[in-house]
């Protein structure tokens, strides 16, 4: 969650977020970022550089990938939100359809594993047995060629 130092009012991380560190621990890791002060590396805030919209943002993190906001407001419950959290943390192949794409899932990664395929049940299959090494190796990409053509 990222909290604004700069504000002028009290600022509060979601109740549901307090509840959820707890409930969820074995999904994710909660916390909170001063997003609207400048980093050092850059001199861009974190909200400049991943396009974050206006306070108050809540955001996932997963894969090495960028932020991506979530909307809390209807979210009450930890499994509401353990629902909301599923897509951007899922690990997953992202296809690839030319060498821009490639580029820009993988050259700039220390590990990237390329699924080359032929056929959609290949894929799928491929997808069954990477899935659950993807998960306990977050930072290793995966993408999919496909060689049918």
């Amino acid at each position: 969650h990222c909290l604004d130092q700069r504000a002028t009012v009290q600022q509060e991380v979601p109740e549901v977020l307090r509840d959820s560190a707890f409930r969820l621990r074995a999904l994710a890791t909660f916390g909170t970022l001063s997003c609207w002060e400048r980093l050092p590396s850059s001199q861009k805030t974190l909200a400049q550089r991943f396009n974050l919209p206006k306070p108050p943002v809540t955001m996932a993190i997963a894969n090495g990938d960028p932020p991506v906001p979530l909307a809390l407001s209807a979210v009450v419950e930890p499994d509401q939100l353990r629902e909301k959290l599923a897509q951007p943390l899922a690990a997953k192949i992202s296809p690839i359809d030319g060498l821009a794409a490639f580029k820009s899932l993988c050259t700039k990664r220390r590990a990237c594993l390329v699924v080359c395929y032929r056929s959609a049940t290949t894929l799928r299959t491929a997808n069954k047995i990477a899935a659950p090494l993807l998960e306990k190796h977050r930072g290793v990409r995966a993408v999919a060629l496909d060689m049918s053509s």
